[in-house]
């Protein structure tokens, strides 16, 4: 049976605070590996494509880590896991169109922020220079936007995220809403905020 192979998992507050919690922890520790670099080995490398990389690759991983040994192991007893086996067709045709909608409301919204003034303008500054330093590496940019960052998310999103919310009763059209703008929200909240914590720490 399938339940006695894939965990039925639940995603409610209490995952949402466990995945936050692990956000925090991992940035947190970035940080201090990049002030640890900076003052004591002299050695700025927090701009660097590669140290973007295993950093962004570093956080997912406690963020994932963090749900499988707090929520889905304490609740089920085994390990996060998930039924990659083929969905139906009817499923993509409600998927495709929403997340083609959900790019053009970031599109939107990501277009409203300044990128001017005493504040806005210096932060843009920062990172239009941090996103030139990763497209300096293609390499890099590929491994961290192209493979890393859609696998994660689809783990987090849509596996943990979405599929939680589904096995909690959730109808899956919500769930689907709910995590698209949860990734939504990652990406023009969470990311700046690392951003400027980063840019604040090292002026």
């Amino acid at each position: 049976m399938e339940n006695s192979k894939y965990p039925k998992y639940i995603f409610d507050w209490i995952g949402g605070l466990i995945l936050f919690a692990g956000y925090i922890i991992g940035s947190m520790f970035v940080g201090v590996v990049g002030i640890a670099g900076k003052f004591i080995f002299k050695f700025d490398f927090m701009q660097k494509p590669w140290f973007m990389m295993f950093a962004n690759a570093l956080v997912f991983c406690l963020i994932i880590a963090a749900f499988d040994y707090l929520m889905v192991r304490q609740k089920t007893g085994k390990k996060l896991s998930f039924n990659f086996s083929p969905t139906n067709f009817y499923t993509y045709l409600l998927i495709f169109p929403m997340m083609l909608g959900m790019m053009f409301i970031g599109e939107f919204i990501t277009s409203q922020i300044p990128t001017t003034g005493p504040f806005f303008g210096e932060f843009y500054e920062f990172f239009e220079k941090l996103m030139a330093g990763l497209t300096d590496d293609p390499v890099a940019m590929i491994i961290t936007a192209v493979i890393m960052a859609p696998i994660f998310e689809e783990i987090i999103f849509r596996g943990i995220i979405q599929k939680g919310m589904i096995n909690n009763g959730v109808p899956p059209w919500k769930a689907i809403l709910l995590a698209k703008y949860s990734l939504k929200l990652h990406n023009l909240f969470l990311w700046y905020l690392r951003i400027i914590f980063v840019h604040f720490m090292f002026k």
